[in-house]
Order: structure tokens, then sequence, then C-alpha cells
């Protein structure tokens, strides 16, 4: 919400706002910088509404039985969800929009990194802050610009359909807040609405699927690739397909290949005669980056030039973040939240402490992000954490992420730890401190030299400091 009201703000639009956050005295620095962006903060009591008030816009994570939603209806001032609000924005734009399951925050950030570096003049609407965005103009998740414009179209809410973009992409399809059936439904609408070009991940075996029936659906309908929607009646021209997958690039009926090694701290990618170095380690990433990559060249880009660029791309916040490295401890955060996430983020970690000596031991701290998720993918997330985790690991579990609301809190962490114990033996050790001051003094009490801790979990915006708080304590 706050990369929404600051776009708004950015281009000239008049904005104030709450957040439950604000109103428990935390996050005061976020709430100074948008003070001083001329944004005004009320409490979310509903006496920030009045009559003048154009819209009352909402996350996902809000109730129809919050009282700002209840002073609205009264004042007869309309109500949009997040994803309304932004579709009215880009609705003139030339957007990209980047979505799938998982790696549309790096996705979405990289994107605009290149479009930037090839003076495209790109604006950005993400999930989360470019480090090298924020390093250049004070904030991260967005920049309005003047050429195409990439954002983020969720699934995990339903609200990518939305959108009708210039050119999307689809990173991968998993299980997540929705059942794989729904899923699929989702994304099948979203790629008629896009009027252009969808890039997808031809590694993904549920995404090549869906590709393939829609493709199989335009012929039997129309010789000429048109459609019939489910929803329209009339016939909707089938967008241009482009694909990627760890070979290489698949767009514009040509075949670029790339060869992608894996060296310390990224990969060394090579087309022909040119080379790149991508300084995100892990395949998912190298992914993100073909993703990209493809998208470059259906702005007729040459591989050439944008593969030069892949170098000085800083990364995402809390995207694999190392928070502090020393010969002696190690520090990464990341988002990771689902099952398919943090096998990749696992898998990511071990390689660094195996093959490139980053540590000698693997302490995991997770903190599931909301108890109806956890509940769902109980066994996925078992299944992840001890097929990945290696032998003589710490796996370390926080309560569940209470984000207020009238969430079923049936099922807790407690429960999911008894749940992996039972599941048969495991190579790797399970805890679960109460609170934070309790995990803090047990990681203290347990570490030692040649650790390297893992902190991941989402929706929490306390987790990077308490990321931060883990490397001063290891530090110590």
């Amino acid at each position: 919400m706050n990369p929404l009201a600051l776009y708004c703000r950015q281009a000239g639009g008049s904005v104030s706002g709450s957040d439950r956050s604000f109103d428990k005295g935390e996050q005061l620095d976020l709430q100074e910088k948008l003070k001083a962006q001329g944004i005004e903060i009320f409490a979310q009591d509903g006496q920030g509404l009045c009559k003048t008030t154009s819209s009352l816009v909402v996350s996902s994570a809000v109730e129809k039985a919050n009282p700002e939603i209840s002073r609205a209806l009264n004042l007869n001032i309309p109500v949009l969800h997040r994803s309304d609000a932004l579709a009215l924005l880009v609705q003139n734009r030339q957007t990209l929009a980047v979505s799938g399951t998982s790696g549309k925050s790096t996705t979405t950030a990289l994107l605009h990194h290149l479009l930037y570096c090839c003076n495209l003049e790109p604006g950005m609407y993400a999930g989360a802050a470019s480090l090298g965005l924020q390093k250049r103009q004070g904030w991260g998740q967005f920049e309005v610009g003047k050429g195409p414009l990439v954002i983020e179209a969720d699934e995990s809410d339903g609200t990518l359909i939305k959108y009708h973009p210039k050119g999307a992409i689809i990173t991968n399809i998993q299980r997540d807040h929705k059942e794989i059936p729904d899923l699929i439904a989702l994304f099948r609408q979203f790629i008629f609405q896009c009027t252009d070009f969808v890039v997808f991940n031809a590694s993904d075996t549920l995404l090549s699927s869906l590709i393939a029936q829609v493709k199989d659906e335009s012929f039997q309908i129309k010789a000429a690739k048109s459609v019939a929607t489910e929803d329209q009646g009339g016939l909707k021209k089938l967008p241009r397909f482009a694909s990627f997958s760890h070979q290489g690039l698949q767009v514009k009926g040509q075949f670029l290949k790339l060869e992608a090694c894996a060296v310390e701290g990224g990969w060394e990618i090579n087309h022909e005669n040119s080379k790149g170095f991508l300084p995100l380690p892990g395949k998912h990433n190298l992914e993100n980056a073909f993703a990209a990559l493809t998208v470059l060249c259906e702005f007729n880009i040459p591989l050439s030039q944008s593969l030069i660029h892949l170098k000085s791309f800083e990364g995402v916040y809390r995207r694999f973040q190392i928070v502090g490295r020393s010969s002696k401890f190690c520090v990464l955060d990341d988002f990771a939240h689902n099952p398919d996430k943090v096998r990749a983020v696992l898998r990511t970690t071990t390689q660094l402490l195996h093959k490139h000596h980053w540590g000698k031991r693997l302490l995991v701290h997770f903190q599931p992000h909301g108890y109806g998720p956890l509940k769902m993918l109980a066994q996925d997330f078992i299944h992840a954490f001890r097929e990945e985790l290696p032998a003589q690991s710490q796996l370390i579990l926080s309560p569940v992420y209470d984000a207020g609301g009238s969430a079923d809190r049936s099922y807790r962490t407690q429960d999911f730890a008894e749940a992996m114990r039972t599941a048969g033996a495991c190579d790797f050790t399970i805890s679960t401190p109460k609170n934070r001051t309790e995990l803090l003094d047990f990681v203290k009490h347990i570490k030692l030299e040649g650790d390297l801790l893992l902190n991941i979990g989402a929706r929490d915006p306390s987790l990077a400091n308490l990321a931060e708080q883990f490397w001063n304590l290891l530090k110590s």
C-alpha cells in the first residue's frame, strides 16, 4: 500500500492513509517518511475520511468490518481494492505485468533495472524495494517514469485479472494461497487479457501445459489464432508467446542459446561472443533473469546490450539479502514463505555453505506468515524442510505472525512442529521459542563459529530488523 500511496503522491495526487501497525506505535521511521512526502497519517478508525474524500483504497488484509470501510460506506465514498486503484492508474500506460507464484518482486525489479539501463525511462510498481532504485531516489518500490510501466500482478488474492497489460511474464505456477485448479483458471484468463505478448517459463510443467492448452483452443476455434473468451462472447486475438528455460530464450521465432555457469555470488552467462554476470545466486534467480532478458528482446534490445547491465543490479530488499558476513559468521535474510520458495532458498544456501564454504553449520529461523497458509501447506512445508535441510542443521520455528483481524488461529507453530517430529526421524534439530526474547537468547546460547543463519518469512515488517539483531548477536 505504501508504494501505491507514494506513486499517487509523486504523480501529483492528494493522499492520506492509515495502518494498523502505525496505531501500535510500530514503523515510526516509515510514518515520518510518508509524512515528509506530504501524506497525512490518521488512526485506523475512520476519522481520516470526510465527504470530500474521492475514494478509500484497501488491501486484501483489510476485513469488511474495518471501521474505515464502515465510515466510507456511510459517507458514500467508493471503496476500491488496491488492485482496482492500480488498474486505473496503469490503464493508459504501456504496462508490463510480472506474475507467477514465485519470483515476481525480483523479476519486476530486474526488468525495471534493465529497461532503465537501456534508456527506456521505465516506471515501476513492486511489492519489494529494488535496492538500486532506493539508492538512486530514496524509495525502491515505485517510480512513475515516462516509458514502459513494470508492475507486479498478484495471483494470491486473484487480482492479476484486473489488468490488461501490453506484455506479461509468468514465472511459474505453484500451490500457495490457492489450489492448482483455481490458479490455472486465473492465469488462463490473465493470458487472454494480455494485448501483445506473454513470456513464460518453459521449464515449469504446469505453466507449459497451460500454454499448450491455450494454443490448442485457439487453433480449434479459429485458424487465425483468435479465441472466444468465456466472459465475453466475442473473439479476442491471442497474444504472442515467448519463453525461457535454462538453455536459452525462444522469442520472435528465434532460439537464443544462453550458457550459464554458477560461481560464487551469482552466475556467469554467455551468449555467442557476449558475456554477463548476474549477482544473484540460485537457479530460481537465473530463471528470473532469463525472463527479464526475454522481455528486452521483445523490445528489440540485443542480448549483447542487456547482458552487460545485469552486473549492476543491486538486488531486492529481503530477497536473499546479505545482512552481514565475516570469516566466522554469516546472516542472510529472505522473504521465502511458501514450500517452493523455502526449497529454492535452502538449496541456494546449502550450495554456498558446502561448495563455496560460507559456513560450517546452517541455522534456519522460519516465522510462518499466516495461520491459514501454515495449515493448508503444512505437509508441503514438512517435505521441503526434511528434504532440503543439511544434516546437523538447526530449524528454529517462531510463532505464526499475527496481523490481527478474524483469522482462524486453531493451527499454530507448535502443531506444525509436532507434525514434523511425528513424520519420522530427521537429522536436524527443531526448536520452538515462544517469543523474540526467547528466540534471541536461544541463538546466543547455541551459536558456534562457522554458523550461517538464514532468516525467512513474510508479511511481518520487523523481520528485517530481526535479521540485524541476529547479525549483531552472532558477531559479538
